[in-house]
């Protein structure tokens, strides 16, 4: 089986005593910025299963519309198989123009695969 990973971009999130996620200002598809350049920064919950046994390091990458790409890499040693959650504060999300934001991922150097995405709009247009 692969690994399945996914992301949910959102303005903040908390953990409740219980140990659960609550998320605040989930984005479901886009964001409305009423000037460019945007330079902000969101929260993420990075999430999956089922990574092969051999998986040392998971790197994110952030794509942003008309500057360079960042990344992070996290270390997922030893979660070969397990359910694992990441929580991720003040991911940056910039954008030069409207256009798509784009989280990405890939397992130790292998090949990218994208698992979020957050169009980016120009809010004086929709109004």
């Amino acid at each position: 089986m692969s690994a399945r990973i996914s992301a949910t971009i959102c303005d903040d999130f908390r953990r409740e005593d219980s140990g659960k996620f609550i998320i605040v200002g989930g984005y479901s598809g886009g964001l409305g910025a009423f000037e460019f350049p945007v330079d902000d920064s969101f929260s993420c919950l990075l999430r999956g299963d089922s990574l092969p046994s051999d998986t040392k390091i998971l790197t994110l990458f952030f794509r942003h519309v008309g500057y360079p790409m960042e990344s992070k890499v996290l270390d997922v040693d030893g979660l070969e198989g397990d359910p694992f959650l990441f929580a991720l504060p003040k991911i940056p999300v910039r954008a030069k123009s409207p256009g798509d934001f784009f989280i990405e991922v890939a397992l130790d150097d292998g090949r990218k695969k994208k698992i979020e995405k957050l169009s980016i709009f120009d809010a004086r247009e929709d109004s």
